[in-house]
């Protein structure tokens, strides 16, 4: 299912890089060695704290934008994904998710701004354990 997530998100038109970030425990060589076969660079960072490794891993690569896919996601699309960076790229917000909200008035929400990776990184005690960094 990786693999498949992997080979969708690379179809993303717009000149980015695909990383793997999992975590450095000794059963998850096996994620980094499917990432290497996919020819994709691979992170890894600590298993509870999911915020520190995303954080980490964006500043290894030099990140502006990040796409957060969850590898056991067989339905990543790429049209979706592209959609998302130019919502970030052209309408200057931090956070973008790729679901719809629908208001009382049935006016659609598409975007919000949340903090950025890095002030989220910087934060006093927020850890993914009572911090979700959501999905875009």
């Amino acid at each position: 299912m990786l693999s498949h997530s992997i080979r969708r998100l690379k179809k993303v038109a717009k000149d980015m890089r695909v990383v793997v970030a999992t975590s450095d425990l000794i059963q998850d060589d096996a994620i980094e060695e499917l990432a290497k076969r996919e020819k994709t660079p691979c992170f890894r960072g600590p298993e509870k704290d999911v915020l520190d490794r995303f954080y980490k891993a964006a500043k290894k690569y030099e990140a502006k934008i990040i796409i957060r896919a969850t590898g056991d996601n067989p339905l990543v699309d790429p049209v979706e994904a592209e959609r998302v960076v130019d919502a970030i790229e052209y309408g200057n917000y931090h956070y973008v998710t790729g679901f719809c909200e629908v208001n009382e008035k049935n006016s659609r929400k598409e975007s919000e701004w949340r903090p950025s990776l890095l002030e989220r990184w910087s934060m006093p005690g927020i850890t993914a354990q009572n911090q979700s960094i959501g999905s875009i």
